[in-house]
């Protein structure tokens, strides 16, 4: 009957151990998805800085493109301008001599 006993308790205790160890497995796989889940969020949030600085890159880049545009057309206009009144001035000068020839 002590036989029986020990053997009996030898099965406890293994069984004890087993879940004991199954417990620990689940804690330590548990753990590991977490560090997984916490480094696959850090990296996430890297790429989503990394992307929001290149679109503020582009903003930037197309501000600066919009700008040099109307600074373009702003001088073209006024070269436009200007050669429309030097044409002005030496049609009147023109007129002033054919009328001083006359």
């Amino acid at each position: 009957e002590a036989a029986a006993a020990d053997e009996t308790q030898c099965r406890r205790d293994e069984e004890t151990e087993r879940r004991h160890l199954a417990d620990e497995r689940r804690r330590v796989e548990l753990h590991d998805a977490e560090r997984a889940a916490e480094e696959q969020a850090r990296r996430r949030a890297a790429e989503e800085a990394r992307l929001e600085a290149l679109a503020e890159e582009v903003r930037k880049l197309a501000a600066e493109k919009d700008w040099k545009r109307r600074l373009q057309k702003t001088h073209e206009e006024k070269a436009k301008r200007s050669a429309e009144e030097v044409a002005a001035e030496e049609e009147f000068l023109r007129r002033k001599q054919e009328a001083a020839e006359k």
